[in-house]
């Protein structure tokens, strides 16, 4: 999540300006199915600020789940 986040925010640097509907709309079209995305398709965000705060609360929500169960580092395939 963490690596999207960073990767669609350089892109959008690299395009603006855009329109924030449509740079709200790739970045939910994009995400991989999972609780985040369901939130994001639940409670739809107007602008990629929003969607951002979303995110960073979900990260850190995550990291702290990983670390009650003791997981922390990367988990391989």
């Amino acid at each position: 999540m963490r690596d999207y986040l960073n990767k669609f925010g350089v892109q959008v640097v690299r395009l603006k300006p855009i329109d924030e509907a449509t740079m709200v709309h790739a970045f939910v079209k994009r995400m991989l199915p999972g609780p985040f995305s369901e939130s994001l398709l639940r409670f739809y965000s107007k602008t990629f600020t929003e969607i951002r705060r979303q995110a960073l609360a979900h990260i850190v929500a995550d990291d702290r789940v990983t670390e009650k169960h003791g997981l922390v580092g990367p988990i391989q395939p």
